[in-house]
């Protein structure tokens, strides 16, 4: 489970990881009984650290 809270929304929301595609430039995140869109992070959204470990969770998701 993961916490997920919009910029927007004060509402922080309980979601369950479906998978992670690593496309490089950006990481698209598809969550499990949702209906909304995949979420995509771009690589400068995160500092390097928090992107080098959403990459290695890519891999082993």
């Amino acid at each position: 489970m993961w916490s997920l809270k919009y910029n927007n929304n004060e509402k922080i929301y309980r979601v369950e990881l479906q998978r992670i595609l690593n496309h490089q430039l950006y990481i698209a995140v598809y969550l499990k009984k949702s209906e909304q869109k995949p979420l995509v992070v771009w690589f400068d959204q995160l500092d390097r650290d928090e992107w080098k470990n959403l990459k290695k969770l890519a891999i082993l998701k």
